[in-house]
């Protein structure tokens, strides 16, 4: 699924994000929702994430996502910036962010395969739960450019997880 570049870049930038954050970074397990375009039904599962603050008020935020359903799977990569109302990463936030999205139909079927990039933001709540524990609730509603399927139209997804803080 990865090109050996990808797994390189990935795991550099996350090595740049953990030496000077690593005291406050999350990660992130969530449940969601993904839906896209003229594609009948959404594409339930879940994901994990990382969260890495950049000032008190905003953070940088990446979510990798697999959801299914009866026709087939959708795999989501989203990085975001995530602008916060309130300091310490908490409260209300909203954001800019950019995905790229692989769908894959089942039975040899190709009306939705597609890989899609997308144009978007993320908006949502953060709220402390139990000690180091954060719950969250997020909407992503994009744009996507570049695909050839049905899937390739405006779209929306959202999450329901729980934040670790390191």
């Amino acid at each position: 699924m990865f090109k050996n570049s990808y797994v390189k870049v990935i795991i550099g930038f996350l090595i740049v994000f953990s030496i000077n954050q690593a005291s406050s970074q999350e990660l992130k397990i969530h449940l969601g929702t993904q839906i896209y375009g003229m594609i009948d039904g959404g594409f339930n599962g879940g994901g994990i994430g990382f969260e890495s603050p950049l000032t008190q008020k905003s953070t940088f935020d990446f979510d990798f996502t697999i959801g299914t359903q009866s026709r087939g799977t959708a795999y989501s990569f989203k990085p975001s910036y995530l602008f916060y109302l309130s300091e310490n990463q908490k409260g209300f936030f909203i954001g800019p962010s950019l995905k790229y999205i692989s769908l894959k139909e089942k039975e040899g079927r190709n009306s939705f395969d597609d890989s899609l990039y997308a144009l978007g933001f993320s908006l949502g709540f953060k709220f402390d739960f139990l000690n180091d524990f954060d719950l969250l609730f997020k909407l992503n509603p994009h744009l996507t450019v570049g695909g050839q399927g049905e899937g390739n139209v405006a779209g929306i997804s959202g999450q329901f997880g729980l934040s670790y803080r390191i």
